[in-house]
């Protein structure tokens, strides 16, 4: 029996290497950047107490649960249960984002800002990978200066359900002798605190941000729980006073902890998971008005490492590995009328692994890529 445990952790530790990695990879699209964190430069010069935004689109995911090139092959030969419970590799979805958010003025030439939000995806096919987002962001001015004004925000930010997909339940098996598989789906909530500081007339901002990520994974994967500290600071410049880019350069660096080495079932040693993460993001932005054209082109390109801090030899998936992440991001705003604008957003991700030590590891299952593109309308009343 011990034996036949032994083999079994073993071989399941082998494979769920990738769906690990994806599991605390997933796809975030509500962490702070720079330009968030300095969104009241732009709400400052709408003096509307109260302002709604509404947005709805249509996205194409081509990797709908991030799944690695050796999943993608087992996909094509068995599809469907009970490794599978998505229909489709690649699929399109409804989404849609509205917000409302209040302003007041609370201090003579100080500005409060208090934004409720939410957000959703809504795949035609892959309902399992359907998800929603909630969110509350408090924006203060601090020093009202019209040359070097500084401003603080605080936010929260609750996904209630995220699906990842379908991983072997060690524990499960153990208990019952045979491979048991279930659903890794997780909660998580973001706060986070930030703060600007404009110079030059708002032409130059420095902005930081510190945040913890939590994740609560579901009763059958309770030592996967985890939190994520991370931190960022970056500047934003226009060089020329009028038009002309916008430039920006973000770093960011964090650490996710998770419960690994915890003793759950009897002659099972779940694995840690931890990993230190850091990346630097670099933006463009620029602005056009032509007749009765008037839009905006966002590009960004980010680089970040994962680096797994396991120190089990035994653990050949992780023990001296670094994921290299790379996304890339193309956004063109267009407005149709003063309330009104569309928005056509492409963006591509691609996550490679590597190991300081010689792995007999194929890249085939731990490497994916992701390609999306989405057109959305978004009006503000």
């Amino acid at each position: 029996m011990t034996i036949r445990r032994a083999l079994l952790a073993f071989q399941t530790a082998l494979l769920l290497g990738a769906s690990v990695a994806h599991a605390q990879t997933a796809p975030n699209p509500f962490t702070p950047t720079v330009e968030a964190v300095t969104a009241k430069s732009r709400a400052r010069r709408e003096r509307s107490p109260l302002t709604w935004t509404v947005t709805l689109g249509r996205e194409h995911d081509d990797n709908v649960i991030q799944m690695t090139r050796a999943s993608l092959n087992l996909f094509a030969i068995r599809p469907g249960p009970p490794r599978f419970l998505i229909g489709h590799v690649g699929d399109w979805a409804t989404t849609g984002a509205a917000s409302l958010r209040l302003s007041t003025q609370v201090a003579q030439r100080r500005e409060s800002r208090l934004t409720f939000s939410g957000s959703f995806q809504h795949w035609d096919r892959d309902r399992k990978a359907d998800w929603q987002q909630y969110g509350i962001a408090l924006g203060q001015d601090l020093i009202p200066s019209k040359h070097h004004a500084l401003s603080g925000q605080m936010w929260f930010k609750h996904i209630p359900y995220y699906y990842l997909g379908e991983i072997t339940d060690v524990d499960a098996s153990v208990a019952a002798l045979h491979r048991v598989r279930n659903s890794l789906i997780y909660a998580q909530n973001n706060l986070g605190l930030g703060l600007s500081q404009d110079l030059m007339s708002g032409r130059v901002t420095f902005a930081g941000s510190l945040e913890r990520e939590s994740r609560t994974y579901t009763a059958n994967f309770p030592e996967r729980d985890n939190h994520n500290d991370q931190w960022s600071v970056g500047v934003q410049m226009r060089p020329l006073r009028r038009g002309g880019p916008t430039l920006g350069f973000t770093f960011q660096k964090g650490d996710l902890n998770a419960r690994g080495d915890v003793f759950d079932t009897l002659g099972v040693r779940d694995q840690d998971i931890s990993y230190d993460h850091h990346g630097v993001e670099g933006s463009l932005s620029q602005s056009w008005a032509s007749g009765a054209l008037r839009g905006r082109l966002d590009a960004s390109y980010l680089r970040e490492d994962r680096r797994y801090l396991t120190t089990d030899v035994f653990d050949v998936y992780r023990y001296s590995r670094t994921n290299h992440r790379r996304e890339a991001t193309v956004r063109v705003t267009e407005r149709l009328t003063r309330q009104s604008d569309v928005i056509v957003t492409w963006s591509r991700l691609t996550s490679e692994a590597h190991y300081d030590v010689v792995s007999l590891i194929e890249p085939s299952t731990t490497d994916f890529r992701q390609e999306k593109f989405e057109v959305a309308l978004r009006s503000r009343w």
